[in-house]
This record gives C-alpha cells, sequence and structure tokens, in this order.
C-alpha cells in the first residue's frame, strides 16, 4: 500500500510488523514529522490506525506521578530524531530538543518509560565560546550538548540511544526498565552518529 502521510523536513520511519505476533492487531507503520513533532500512525493497507500523536501537547507521567510536558522549554519542540520498536511493537522515541526519550504503547498511547540521561548539559548561545573550543563546532551554537538522535532496542528489549554532540558523545544501553547496562564514551573530535 502507498502510505502519504502529512509530513515535510526531518521524516523518521519505523514498520512494526505486528501481525506475526499478536493476529488482532495489524502491521503498523510509524511516521514522525520532525518539523511539526506530530506523529501518524497507519497499518499496512495505508489507512490512519489511531489518531496522530501531537508531541507538542503530549505529556509524561514520571515516577515521581508529576506530569511533565517533554519538549524543550527554550525551543519549544520536542524534534523528534529517531524511532525503534519493541518486542510489543511498542515504540521508543528518542527526542533531540527535550534531551529525553520515552516509551509510547502501542494502543493507548500512554508513555510508560521514559529515560533521561545522567549527563550534564550546556548550551552555548555564542559563536565565540564555541569556536575557542574548536572551528569545527561552529555549527552547534545554541544546541544542547545532551542530543539524543538515534534509538534502537534489541531483543531482550534493551534500549540503546546514541547522544551525538561532539563535546557530549555517547552510545548508552539501558535494560527495559530503563536503568543503564552500558555506556560507551566518544572523545572529541570523535562522534557517534547512528546505531
Amino acid at each position: 500500500a502507498t502510505i502519504q502521510a502529512p509530513v515535510s523536513g526531518g521524516v523518521s520511519i519505523a514498520y512494526v510488523p505486528l501481525n506475526q505476533k499478536f493476529s488482532d492487531i495489524p502491521n503498523l507503520v510509524w511516521i514522525s514529522n520532525a518539523d511539526t513533532d506530530q506523529i501518524y500512525i497507519y497499518n499496512d493497507n495505508g489507512d490512519l490506525y489511531l489518531r496522530p500523536i501531537n508531541l507538542r501537547r503530549f505529556q509524561v507521567i514520571l515516577k515521581n506521578n508529576k506530569a511533565t510536558r517533554i519538549d524543550a522549554t527554550n525551543k519549544k519542540s520536542a524534534a523528534l530524531a529517531s524511532m525503534a520498536a519493541d518486542s510489543n511493537g511498542d515504540m521508543w522515541i528518542a527526542l533531540r530538543d527535550s534531551l529525553s526519550s520515552f516509551k509510547i504503547e502501542k494502543n493507548s498511547l500512554v508513555a510508560t518509560k521514559y529515560i533521561f540521561p545522567d549527563l550534564q548539559n550546556t548550551s552555548y548561545y555564542s559563536a565565540s565560546t564555541y569556536t575557542a573550543l574548536s572551528a569545527d563546532l561552529k555549527g552547534f551554537v545554541g544546541e544542547n550538548s545532551v542530543l539524543p538522535s538515534s534509538i534502537d532496542v534489541d531483543k531482550q528489549d534493551n534500549v540503546y540511544i546514541v547522544y551525538s554532540h561532539p563535546l557530549s558523545s555517547f552510545v548508552i544501553g539501558y535494560d527495559k526498565d530503563c536503568n543503564e547496562i552500558s555506556r560507551i564514551r566518544f572523545a572529541f573530535p570523535n562522534t557517534a552518529k547512528q546505531i
């Protein structure tokens, strides 16, 4: 089937073959639009399966039962970077501008898990600050130094997130309960990009 989603700019697509595991759930295609912070979920016939998710209005319930908005306070955008499904077809989302990643349950569209790394975040708003460190950093002015840019999930539902800022580049693995299980650091000027 052909899917025509209303997307522009940064797009992430994840195909989730659920019908092999759950006979009552169709295969799903998740398509994100980073410019508008929308996620569209289609079945494999090309029909909209569930209502679109507007990440600008989406809230995550944290462990202390306090609701928080996922969008970044200074940019008013979540900037969805990457998506990956776990073995149940629930979707992990990496958000570039909000420093975080979370899992959306496929049927309820409720965020059930949330990862915020224990990395120090710094935003340099002056080009001279960056160029004093290295001329290669001038494109990162105003960016957070913690940038989740890619996410993947293994067969045991462990989650791996790439943080891709040159000054804070890591691949961190988390178990299905969001506990850190591994960390690889890339020293400047080396930078992790995708997983």
